[in-house]
């Protein structure tokens, strides 16, 4: 049986806001972290039916997450939207996992000396499973398409994001 492979389609990078809303346990015990997004963009991957696809993320979006301490866990859950250069406006969502790895979680407490930069894609255990709504027809492929993505981390100049 042949193993199934990723084929890389688009990039979501999403620049979080500098700070973190501690909301408390829950219910269900988990910890819940509310963190808004400022900005980022969606690029389709050139080569791909997504060639020609880019976007730029408007603040407004935010990761509700909940922290699963005792299975050293993230269950993550994004909103966010941005709009193309010619006006057409994308709505993103995806939910999904992270596994709290050492780099994860120095990562996340964002020290300015912790040492950790830019992961690499299928450094970590983290999936998620995005879905998307555009205004534009063009793009209706994608709304009946269902993908999946790895994760990292992201830091140039200060700026801290996920891919």
């Amino acid at each position: 049986m042949p193993v199934p492979h990723l084929t890389h389609i688009f990039t979501l990078h999403i620049q979080a806001g500098p700070e973190t809303l501690h909301a408390g346990t829950q219910t269900s015990n988990l910890s819940r972290h509310i963190t808004s997004i400022e900005g980022g963009f969606l690029h389709g991957v050139p080569g791909t039916r997504s060639s020609g696809l880019d976007a730029t993320l408007v603040p407004g979006g935010s990761d509700w997450i909940l922290r699963d301490e005792v299975k050293n866990l993230i269950h993550v859950d994004v909103r966010t939207q941005g709009r193309t250069a010619t006006g057409e406006c994308v709505y993103i969502q995806y939910k999904g996992h992270l596994g709290l790895d050492e780099t994860a979680v120095r990562f996340l407490r964002r020290d300015a000396d912790s040492g950790v930069g830019s992961t690499e894609f299928g450094a970590h255990d983290w999936w998620i499973v995005p879905r998307f709504e555009f205004s534009y027809p063009e793009y209706n492929w994608v709304e009946r398409t269902v993908f999946f993505g790895r994760g990292r981390f992201y830091l140039e100049g200060g700026v801290r994001a996920v891919e």
